[in-house]
């Protein structure tokens, strides 16, 4: 037990090494030292796509002690980002509660594992949240893998998810570019384009 506590410590420091690294994604008013920069208006969330500003992505826990913790950590470097982010505790979806999870507006659903046994848990997972989401992306991460651990366990076929991560970094990069990809789809809708419409009429 002595030896799971210190892996799962050491896990926790490269997590928060991992997410100083952001630094540099931060708004200029968090740099300089603002004290509550998340309801500022920014430039950054100007440009981000309408579907994702408010819900879109659900930052479950898992079922260890610390998976919420990490949840939080990805829920606030997505919001500085502009992108909405909510923390989902494990017990809001587990098995009796699922029907009364809110998913509206959800675009993504990003799962926290910081215990390298959450296999098994994030494949039960995964396919619940697919029946409440059948349209969204599910991503897991597994914050303990690495990359080969990952592709020797097959996590991706096991666990059924869209997407795995192994860092928030990776988390982050990979929620901003479903962001970035539902732009182009919203301004070809837009009242601001009348020239979309296909020349031979």
């Amino acid at each position: 037990k002595h030896e799971g506590r210190v892996e799962l410590k050491k896990a926790v420091d490269e997590i928060i090494e991992d997410l100083s690294d952001h630094n540099d994604i931060l708004p200029s008013a968090i740099q300089e030292g603002g004290a509550t920069p998340v309801q500022q208006p920014t430039s950054a969330q100007d440009d981000i796509a309408l579907g994702w500003r408010e819900s879109a992505v659900m930052c479950i826990a898992g079922g260890g002690l610390l998976d919420e913790a990490v949840a939080a950590m990805l829920a606030q470097l997505l919001k500085k980002q502009g992108i909405g982010a909510r923390v989902v505790s494990s017990n809001a979806v587990s098995v009796g509660n699922m029907m009364q999870l809110d998913v509206t507006g959800v675009q993504m659903a990003c799962l926290s594992y910081l215990e390298a046994g959450g296999l098994t848990s994030a494949r039960y997972l995964v396919r619940r949240m697919r029946r409440k989401l059948p349209h969204g992306t599910i991503l897991v991460g597994f914050w303990t893998l690495s990359g080969e651990q990952i592709k020797s366990r097959a996590a991706l076929q096991e666990t059924g998810a869209d997407l795995i991560v192994t860092s928030l970094r990776q988390a982050v990069d990979q929620v901003t570019e479903k962001e970035r990809k539902a732009r182009p789809a919203e301004s070809l809708t837009s009242p601001s384009t009348p020239n979309a419409r296909p020349s031979g009429q």
